[in-house]
């Protein structure tokens, strides 16, 4: 049997325990500045007086630092918060910015594509106002910042869009106590830009892409991209949806088949998103499937450049092979693909430029077709839609069964 430690041993193992996982957990140490006998803690290079060395109210002014710094997911104190001071716009957008890289990310951890809209909203606020208080910015700033958005050309639901992620900063704000909340109060009365009396530039809604279209760049992209949309255009999965499919998240052994994608759009809400793959599409997706390397991406840019040039440098269509299934496209890349093959067909004579499309423009052609034919819950349960009003914004109405009623009815 092993002799038992000293007592002496036993506590520094104790205590290297205790180190260990105070540096696991990466919480900075109460120190002592010797020369000005002041207790301090160091944030992100930056050192933050206590009071005191040694005194009660150093550390439990130490212990109140740590936690709130830990509550807002390690965003450092604001400078002057120890003299009260009001925090500006600029620092603001900075801390805010830094707790939302950090909350906006999908299951992956992965950045949510929603953090740029944030960072371009950021960027006219902090040029007009960000050494300007944030308690004093009000609802003619907020509307100062919304102009100079529209003048830069944006169409009104993007500035839309902004204005309500700086609304969404301030919220938060008030919610860190950076600013009161009679400033969120006042910007609540800033309404919506509505459409024809905002003076913002106008978009065309989404339109379903006609077949014919469809049709006429399919002949100009490689089989892989050829299966991506004929497989968005039967299901109406969202691209990010297409794009991450893989061989383990497909569930073959019914005759339908259901695809459950490793995180969707609504994911952070727990709620469940089912793409549902007929014979059809079974028959479109069968030739990609793989069963030896189910965790791999079923549609890969490697696979698709492969395709395009295996006529021809071999020895580049190689690489491109070997590294199949490590990397996916994603909705932009895929996209831009789509629009290669449409700028092909327009030189070619086939898609004039005023009929190109974009992927999400399939989704909307299923809608309105599963309407047509099987009714709008249908549609609802088939694009994964919690309530009817998302379903009525993709599927369109059925003019055509509109106007044989008319006639009908004389």
């Amino acid at each position: 049997m092993p002799l038992a430690l000293p007592i002496s041993r036993r506590r520094g193992a104790a205590s290297n325990t205790r180190t260990a996982d105070r540096q696991k957990l990466k919480v900075p140490n109460y120190r002592v500045h010797k020369a000005k006998r002041l207790g301090y803690v160091r944030l992100d290079g930056r050192m933050i007086y206590l009071g005191r060395a040694g005194t009660a109210q150093s550390h439990e002014r130490y212990r109140r630092i740590i936690a709130e710094w830990l509550a807002t997911g390690r965003v450092p104190p604001r400078r002057g918060a120890d003299e009260g001071n009001g925090v500006s716009v600029s620092e603001m957008i900075d801390r805010y910015l830094h707790w939302a890289r950090r909350y906006y990310v999908d299951t992956a951890g992965r950045p949510s594509p929603g953090i740029g809209s944030v960072e371009a909203a950021s960027r006219p606020l902090r040029e007009l106002y960000g050494s300007t208080p944030a308690e004093e910015f009000g609802p003619l700033a907020l509307r100062a910042v919304r102009q100079v958005m529209i003048d830069s050309g944006l169409c009104r639901n993007v500035v839309n869009q902004r204005v309500a992620c700086v609304k969404r900063m301030f919220r938060w704000a008030v919610a860190e106590e950076l600013a009161p909340p009679s400033v969120l109060t006042a910007l609540t009365a800033v309404e919506s830009l509505r459409k024809g009396r905002s003076g913002a530039r106008e978009t065309a809604p989404v339109r379903p892409v006609p077949d014919e279209h469809v049709e006429a760049v399919l002949r100009f992209l490689p089989p892989t991209l050829q299966a991506m949309v004929r497989l968005q255009r039967l299901t109406g999965m969202r691209s990010g949806e297409l794009c991450i499919l893989r061989s383990c998240d497909v569930d073959t052994s019914g005759d339908v088949w259901l695809y459950r994608p490793a995180h969707h759009k609504t994911s952070y809400r727990d709620h469940e998103r089912v793409v549902r793959i007929g014979p059809s599409g079974q028959t479109i997706l069968r030739p990609f499937l793989r069963r030896e390397q189910s965790q791999a991406y079923v549609f890969t840019p490697s696979r698709a450049q492969w395709e395009r040039t295996r006529s021809f440098k071999k020895e580049r269509a190689r690489a491109a092979e070997s590294d199949d299934g490590k990397r996916c496209y994603n909705p932009r890349s895929y996209h831009r693909a789509l629009r290669y093959a449409m700028r092909a067909a327009s030189r070619a004579g086939a898609l004039d430029a005023a009929d190109y499309w974009h992927p999400h423009q399939l989704r909307h052609r299923h809608a309105t077709e599963i309407r047509r034919t099987k009714g709008l819950e249908a549609a609802r349960v088939l694009l994964g839609h919690r309530t009817l009003e998302q379903t009525l914004e993709y599927a369109e109405a059925d003019g055509e069964l509109a106007s044989s009623i008319a006639r009908e009815l004389g």
